[in-house]
């Protein structure tokens, strides 16, 4: 599933969550029915099948919902999902989900690669200058990435800031080419 079609599906789902402010419960129905679907191949599997009509696929969700409490939103969206064709794109769903939630609660993501892992001290000095450029909470996730020599990048929203040694020479020979 393309990520524009899941953020649709997401955003409606959080318009009616929020309007009867259950926005964290359908959050968690929603991820708890994910992650059931994903450990479970032959639910994923069953869901999935294309010769298997509506019908049955309904009465296997609604079994599996009441099972697990899930709230009627909830239950309605995923057979909206199973309607359209787009279960296989649940977990892109929840993402999106997860993503527009934070949006809708001022949350920042920043997404953090850096050549080696990043001590305890130097999270917390990243994550207040960080905090400190959006004004807001910012939520982070830290990845090793091999390809750096050393430094880090941040993403945060669409932006990239590089503090990579990469960068850094990059920028050192650019400047020595130009005269400057």
């Amino acid at each position: 599933m393309r990520k524009s079609v899941a953020g649709n599906y997401a955003r409606a789902l959080a318009d009616v969550a929020e309007e009867q402010g259950e926005l964290k419960r359908v959050r968690s129905e929603l991820e708890s029915f994910a992650q059931t679907t994903a450990e479970v191949s032959l639910l994923r599997d069953t869901l999935a099948n294309p010769a298997l009509p509506f019908a049955a696929k309904r009465k296997i969700v609604e079994g599996v919902a009441a099972k697990l409490g899930f709230m009627p939103i909830v239950l309605n969206f995923i057979l909206v999902l199973l309607r359209n064709a787009r279960i296989e794109g649940l977990q892109e769903v929840v993402e999106a989900l997860r993503l527009e939630i934070d949006r809708r609660n001022g949350v920042h993501r920043a997404v953090v690669h850096s050549a080696a892992t990043l001590s305890e001290s130097d999270r917390s000095r990243l994550q207040e200058s960080v905090q400190r450029l959006t004004g807001g909470e910012v939520r982070f996730e830290y990845h090793l990435d091999e390809s750096l020599i050393g430094g880090l990048k941040v993403r945060l929203g669409s932006t990239v800031y590089d503090g990579s040694v990469r960068s850094q020479l990059s920028r050192i020979r650019r400047l020595i080419a130009s005269g400057a």
